[in-house]
């Protein structure tokens, strides 16, 4: 019984110390703290997708392996400090944009359709390009 209530006791102040502590941080960086999680974020851009009309899919990033991916349909594995893309069809682009735009052509089954995405290609360069 004296374990049990020891044990409670410090629970407690645990739980006590980090909640004075989280306040601590929102009087010294104010409640934006809150809003940096990834868990906000998701909920607000999903938020924002609806109230636009459109939505939003999730889907596996390591089934798709976009970074990864060629317009060809060939995957490459490449290091996280490979920052630049160089597709085996000649395109250079940041590797994270190109992820991006790949991400347009994942299908409600989590696969990624090569044949879109090469097809688009071709007429969204001028948007890459420009910074659209």
């Amino acid at each position: 019984m004296a374990a049990s209530s020891f044990i409670k006791s410090h629970i407690s102040v645990v739980s006590h110390r980090f909640f004075c502590f989280f306040n601590d941080l929102c009087k010294s960086y104010g409640k934006g703290i809150s809003a940096k999680s990834p868990g906000f974020v998701q909920s607000e851009l999903i938020r924002k997708a609806e109230k636009a009309g459109g939505s939003v899919h999730k889907f596996s990033t390591q089934k798709t392996a976009l970074s990864q991916t060629h317009l060809d349909g060939s995957r490459i594995k490449k290091s996280l400090s490979e920052r630049v893309h160089r597709d085996a069809t000649g395109i250079k682009m940041h590797r994270d944009l190109f992820s991006a735009y790949l991400s347009r052509y994942v299908n409600q089954d989590d696969t990624l359709s090569v044949q879109d995405a090469r097809t688009g290609y071709c007429g969204a360069e001028p948007k890459k390009v420009g910074g659209v």
